[in-house]
């Protein structure tokens, strides 16, 4: 005697984290967007953190006004620099940010206009550039001889 077992979609056992992907329950969706917010609000307080540090480099460097932050602020925006050219110019945040679920990709829209988000780089490249190169001017430059 034969018997035939049939197995539907439903009660078929999910055999591998790939297919839990693909059938996201209420839990795994409401987790993925938290994970996003989170995400982008641990993004925007980095974020904010090296816009903070790249004018303060600026502003030490064209007005000669070094600090013991000046340290601190050219640590931060250079090693966010070196992160960021070593992710191929892309942010690793705005990679997890997609790979959670988040529609855009954009990790900086959850505080700032996008106009404003995609021209980061064009806008605070320079400043930096600005204040280092004002920054190494005036130490390296040589002392004025007024005897």
């Amino acid at each position: 005697m034969t018997h035939a077992i049939t197995v539907t979609a439903a009660s078929a056992p999910i055999s591998s984290a790939a297919d839990a992907d693909e059938q996201p329950g209420p839990t795994t969706a409401a987790w993925r967007r938290a994970a996003v917010v989170a995400v982008k609000l641990v993004h925007s307080v980095i974020f904010l953190s090296i816009a903070a540090s790249v004018l303060h480099i600026f502003y030490a460097g064209v007005t000669n006004r070094v600090s013991r932050w000046t340290t601190v602020a050219l640590t931060l925006a250079l090693g966010e620099s070196v992160v960021f050219a070593g992710n191929r110019f892309r942010c690793p945040l705005r990679t997890l940010a997609e790979d959670l679920g988040a529609e855009s990709g954009q990790v900086t829209d959850i505080f700032l206009p996008r106009w404003f988000a995609n021209r980061i780089p064009w806008i605070f490249t320079p400043l930096l550039v600005i204040g280092m190169g004002a920054l190494l001017w005036r130490r390296w430059r040589p002392s004025p001889n007024w005897g």
